[in-house]
């Protein structure tokens, strides 16, 4: 995953931020105190992009063109919720609800197929050959 994030900061700034998970009584508190948490981390203006297996599908391609939509783009956050989930408020509010894949993927390979996904965005973006 280092090596994309090196590749990426050719032509964009990669921050990686893990939050800690929190730790309650019950599921539904840790999201509450999560969200909390991921709100705070946010930027004051940018896009939010939530993930989730319930959110939209886009092919590399789509992914790429939708980003480049974006005014905002130099300033943009993806959230993941934990083991319990993320709260349906975070979502809600997040500019984009983005499913990386129908499967449910443990946080390691999700954050890596991100990063790799990030890669493609920005290859497409400059036009370089790695993606076809």
């Amino acid at each position: 995953m280092q090596r994309y994030i090196r590749m990426i900061s050719r032509w964009h700034r990669l921050e990686m931020q893990m939050l800690r998970p929190a730790t309650a009584k019950s599921p539904q508190e840790c999201m509450r105190i999560e969200a909390e948490l991921l709100r705070a981390a946010q930027p004051a203006s940018g896009v939010v992009v939530a993930l989730g297996e319930e959110g939209r599908l886009f092919s590399t391609h789509e992914l790429a063109q939708w980003f480049l939509r974006q005014q905002s783009m130099r300033e943009m956050v993806f959230l993941m919720g934990s083991a319990h989930g993320m709260a349906a408020s975070v979502k809600r509010e997040s500019s984009l609800l983005l499913s990386l894949s129908p499967l449910t993927l443990p946080y390691g390979l999700c954050r890596l197929v991100l990063v790799e996904q990030i890669y493609r965005i920005a290859t497409v973006a400059e036009k370089h050959p790695y993606h076809k």
